[in-house]
């Protein structure tokens, strides 16, 4: 199958520049890209911070505060 698209120049400069991070040809990495959205990976309507697994933990214990010195030097 063949694709012709229209594509403005704002986003031609990024296509080009992600290529180049990716070490991809423009229309390698547009495929790439393409399959990514199509699959849901990078899709998400979820912010970086709220992906991270980490993020999961934040807030989720409770301590208190205490001085930095009862901590290392206990």
């Amino acid at each position: 199958m063949t694709l012709t698209l229209e594509i403005q120049p704002e986003m031609a400069r990024r296509l080009k520049r992600t290529a180049r991070q990716r070490g991809l040809a423009t229309d390698q990495c547009a495929i790439s890209l393409l399959e990514e959205g199509l699959s849901g990976r990078q899709g998400s309507s979820k912010t970086p911070l709220e992906d991270d697994p980490l993020m999961e933990m934040a807030g989720v214990d409770d301590f208190e505060p205490v001085s930095i010195d009862e901590v290392i030097y206990r």
